[in-house]
């Protein structure tokens, strides 16, 4: 196995875009990667979790992936799936976190090996996506609001800011 090293950030994405093919709209690490999962029947929703997750949005021929590579993640070690811009992207703050929510995202579960675990494989195959059998949101935030906005910038499609409705004070108070 060979080690390389580089100076800046842009020269590392430079050496992958011609390695893969792929452009490197964001490189960053999101404090949190979220998947909240749907129960079946009931209305219940199970969050899957990792902590400083490293993610990249990658792009070729017009198509953006979402790539994340997850540290002590019982899930799985990486992911990648497609972003469309027919897709929708919600930004938030909330308690010092800044995120966006990828609403009903597309996308294959990290790989688990036989007992359901998630397989020590910290590799994705860039070319050749497997079929998107879940549907769930996915939620990356951020500690910093310019790491944030870069990554939003980069997304397909316009990303939307959430308000929250239901303040107490009325019209003309």
């Amino acid at each position: 196995a060979r080690h390389y090293s580089f100076t800046t950030h842009d020269d590392l994405h430079e050496f992958q875009r011609a390695i893969t093919g792929f452009t490197v709209l964001f490189s960053g690490t999101a404090a949190t990667f979220a998947i909240s999962r749907r129960r079946m029947v009931v209305p219940i929703h199970k969050k899957w979790e990792a902590q400083a997750a490293c993610v990249q949005l990658l792009e070729s021929d017009g198509v953006v992936q979402l790539v994340a590579f997850f540290e002590n993640f019982s899930h799985g070690e990486s992911m990648n799936f497609v972003l469309k811009p027919t897709d929708q992207f919600e930004s938030f703050s909330k308690s010092g976190n800044y995120g966006v929510k990828l609403s009903d995202a597309k996308f294959v579960l990290p790989v688990q090996d036989e007992a359901g675990v998630g397989a020590d494989n910290g590799f994705v195959c860039l070319d050749q996506l497997e079929y998107p059998v879940e549907h769930d949101d996915i939620i990356v935030t951020f500690d910093v609001e310019d790491e944030r906005d870069r990554f939003a910038k980069a997304l397909p499609s316009e990303t939307k800011h959430a308000f929250r409705f239901g303040s107490t004070k009325r019209r003309g108070e």
